[in-house]
């Protein structure tokens, strides 16, 4: 069994013959609490750290550290805050949105083989490493993915306002 404070337990057994060794990875996912987002109209999407975690209301569990968190409906204002997470803490963020005339946004949310890849979108790092997702204005837009090893991959996109595209990269290794 694996220990660490901060952390959940993990057990992981082993077979092995007299004299044999064999290295364990062991991954241990870090102990942490819960945030409910609500908002005034519901409906609206939430992003935490740019991710996009799921429409209003919505509980997201994440491990302890300081987020900032975005959350966005057609025809209001977004709203962007942040907050920090203790160990076994649940709060939750109420939010009331404003009337807005912002422009229309749309979410990309791309997924790599393999996973990893940076993404920029217009020369702009977005997002964090793949697979991510994050809110842009809609209309046209290029996205370059970049992971070492591996030749960049170029695409144009069009994306919706209000709505959301899958992109999908299978990456080349570079020669």
């Amino acid at each position: 069994e694996f220990e660490k404070e901060g952390y959940e337990s993990a057990r992981q057994s082993v077979d092995l013959d007299g004299g044999d060794s064999t290295p364990l990875k062991v991954d241990l996912k870090r102990l942490g609490g819960s945030v409910e987002f609500l908002s005034v109209p519901s409906g609206a999407a939430v992003f935490v750290d740019g991710k996009l975690r799921g429409s209003t209301p919505v509980r997201v569990k994440l491990p302890v550290g300081r987020y900032r968190f975005t959350i966005q409906k057609a025809g209001y204002e977004p709203f962007q805050s942040s907050f920090s997470l203790k160990l076994g803490a649940h709060s939750r963020k109420r939010v009331v949105l404003a009337p807005g005339q912002g422009p229309p946004m749309g979410v990309i949310e791309v997924r790599t083989i393999p996973p990893g890849a940076l993404v920029t979108v217009d020369g702009q790092r977005v997002g964090g490493p793949t697979p991510t997702s994050f809110q842009i204005t809609a209309g046209a837009h290029t996205m370059e993915v970049r992971k070492r090893g591996f030749r960049p991959a170029r695409q144009d996109l069009e994306v919706p306002a209000d709505g959301a595209i899958a992109v999908n990269v299978k990456m080349k290794r570079a020669q």
